[in-house]
């Protein structure tokens, strides 16, 4: 079911992710699935979908929020500042919190997101708590863009959706947890910042 991602559908997507169901909803970048942070049964819907069970990230609303599940190194404050709301996802040292422990899978890191899209942000800030973000597809094939063949695919899901193409090479991973910025995956956005931290160390 395909319904657009505008204020007035929030209500439908946070009562199903309240139900327990997965859902599939626009970032910054692509289309991803989604599924309450600290809800196991459904995140694991969504691992079985993708065939596979991996460290995923989770999308808060606001930078604010970071310091209640990572630990920020307080030399990256203002390059997080500067780069959230945004297309890159920060890797941090997790602190313990409530979440599923599927969102973590065994890592001492944990992956967030605070992706430059208002319905989603809305949505993280209306639920009160944190919701997984995963590309729409299987693993080890590239990601579906195109919100036909996502319906085509998954028609069981309900997908909000705001551009027929979300095409993208997915956010940029920063691992901010040691002393040195680490590249994951450049996506979307370049970091040229890097050479000028590894200089400064």
């Amino acid at each position: 079911m395909i319904i657009p991602a505008i204020e007035k559908n929030l209500s439908i997507a946070k009562e199903a992710l309240k139900n327990g169901e997965p859902i599939i909803y626009p970032t910054d970048t692509l289309y991803s699935f989604g599924a309450l942070a600290t809800n196991s049964k459904t995140i694991n819907i969504i691992n079985n979908l993708k065939k596979r069970q991996s460290p995923l990230s989770v999308v808060l609303s606001k930078i604010s929020q970071i310091e209640n599940y990572g630990l920020i190194n307080k030399q990256y404050e203002s390059l997080i500042d500067d780069i959230l709301p945004g297309k890159f996802t920060i890797l941090l040292k997790s602190k313990k919190h409530n979440l599923s422990p599927l969102v973590q899978s065994d890592s001492e890191l944990i992956g967030i997101r605070i992706p430059n899209h208002p319905f989603t942000i809305k949505l993280v800030d209306d639920l009160l708590e944190p919701i997984i973000t995963t590309s729409i597809n299987i693993h080890g094939k590239q990601p579906l863009i195109d919100i036909k063949k996502i319906e085509k695919e998954y028609p069981q899901i309900k997908i909000f959706y705001d551009k027929n193409r979300l095409d993208s090479k997915g956010s940029t991973i920063l691992n901010l947890s040691q002393k040195n910025i680490s590249i994951v995956r450049e996506g979307d956005v370049a970091f040229p910042i890097l050479n000028k931290q590894r200089i400064n160390k």
